[in-house]
This record gives C-alpha cells, sequence and structure tokens, in this order.
C-alpha cells in the first residue's frame, strides 16, 4: 500500500505519527515492560540458573503479567503500584496477599 504523495504534505499527518511514537516510547507503562521483559531476556538466556534465579525470573513473569492487566479509578492507586512494580524490578520479591482481587485473570494488587 502506498500513501498518496499529497498526504506526504499534510502536516496532521506526521504529528499524528509523533505523538503514536511518544505515546510508545514515553509512557510510565511501556518503559517498566520494557525493563523487566530485558531483565527475563537477561536470565533466560543465561541457560542453567540457581534455584534464586529461577524464583527471580517467575516474579518477573508475575510482575509484567500485573503491569499489563494494571488498572484503576485514581491516579494516586496507580502511581502506588507503579511504586511496587519499581521494587520489583529492583529485585525485592513478589509476594501476592491471600486476597488478591482480580480483574478478568490478572492480579489488580498483589505485590508488596
Amino acid at each position: 500500500m502506498q500513501v498518496p504523495i499529497i498526504c506526504e504534505f499534510i502536516p496532521m499527518r506526521w504529528s499524528y505519527e509523533a505523538l503514536v511514537v511518544a505515546q510508545d516510547k514515553l509512557n510510565p507503562l511501556t518503559s517498566r515492560q520494557d525493563k523487566i521483559q530485558g531483565l527475563i531476556d537477561q536470565l533466560v538466556q543465561k541457560g542453567e540458573r540457581t534455584a534464586a534465579e529461577d524464583q527471580r525470573l517467575d516474579d518477573l513473569k508475575d510482575t509484567l503479567a500485573y503491569l499489563s492487566g494494571l488498572e484503576s479509578s485514581t491516579v494516586k492507586d496507580i502511581e502506588d503500584r507503579l511504586r511496587k512494580v519499581d521494587k520489583i524490578i529492583r529485585a525485592r520479591r513478589w509476594t501476592p496477599r491471600a486476597s488478591v482481587r482480580i480483574t478478568g485473570r490478572l492480579p489488580r494488587s498483589g505485590c508488596s
């Protein structure tokens, strides 16, 4: 599919594309997802892992799922949950609470 030549001169097209790229690269969820995925990739490529590294891999996978399903009705709640994700990224353990609220199949909270 080819873009008509007149569209190359329409400023809104380029503005829209810039917004889409910025949303992908600069939003707080994507940056954390990228960090977590990078850590997961490092552990997977390592091959033989210790029990602690296997636990870390499981923690990161759980955290990535948690982050991907993150939702809330308040900004403060989202910020609190993102801080919890940041703790996991910095190598603190994922510890699910006994009473985890579920949205679909992903936990809404549960890391400390």
